[in-house]
């Protein structure tokens, strides 16, 4: 459920990405801070059940990162196995939705990172 709950959330951000980026021409690093910018100012919301977005932010050579963090976390989940199955739907999620094109097209990586209530790193998913 735990995973589920993500990819969800991942879902509804490349939704919103999607309708904010719908622009025909190539992404600069000044619109993709800008862009950043616009969207942690919407910050922190609860972009899932269990989850929240607290920013996201434009780091150097077209990176962006999503900073989560998850509210109540089952330790049970959090194996080593549902931790892969949670990078490869991320993964796979960012190079086939339509959401996530003009990154891919612009050469933007995107990195997820999943935090727990107390701040203690979950999860860090690059995709390229």
């Amino acid at each position: 459920m735990t995973i589920a709950i993500i990819v969800l959330a991942v879902v509804i951000i490349a939704v919103v990405l999607y309708f904010l980026l719908r622009k025909p021409d190539r992404m600069t690093q000044e619109e993709l801070e800008e862009l950043c910018e616009d969207m942690t100012k919407e910050c922190p919301k609860i972009v899932a059940d269990n989850v929240r977005l607290d920013r996201v932010r434009a780091g150097q050579d077209k990176n962006m990162r999503y900073i989560y963090t998850m509210l109540k976390v089952d330790q049970n989940a959090l194996n080593e196995e549902n931790l892969n199955n949670m990078k490869a739907q991320l993964r796979t999620h960012y190079k086939t939705a339509k959401d996530f094109a003009l990154f891919r097209k612009n050469h933007v990586a995107v990195t997820f990172v999943y935090h727990d209530a107390e701040g203690k790193e979950l999860l860090s998913v690059e995709c390229k």
